[in-house]
């Protein structure tokens, strides 16, 4: 269980991170515009997570299997990924 949650934790993880680092080569040097930029683009990121592919729902059907809350982990890297870059 531990194994299949890590691999879950670590897709959104990297999704978000890979997001916040291209947002950040065009946000400029002001560093509201970056807070602005980085608070937009994961809003983005987030919405283009929640659309339904195939892949996304297989694991959501593997997590459940096992009990794991796959909008509970997509929602604490969302805020790790805010709270760090911001």
């Amino acid at each position: 269980m531990l194994a299949i949650e890590k691999q879950i934790r670590d897709f959104y993880r990297q999704y978000y991170e890979f997001s916040c680092q291209e947002i950040l080569k065009d946000a400029g040097n002001s560093p509201l515009l970056k807070k602005l930029a980085i608070t937009s683009g994961l809003i983005q990121a987030k919405q283009e997570l929640e659309d339904e592919s195939p892949e996304r729902k297989q694991m959501r059907e593997i997590a459940n299997e096992y009990g794991i809350s796959v909008n509970l982990i997509d929602d604490e890297e969302y805020q790790r990924a805010l709270s760090f870059y911001q």
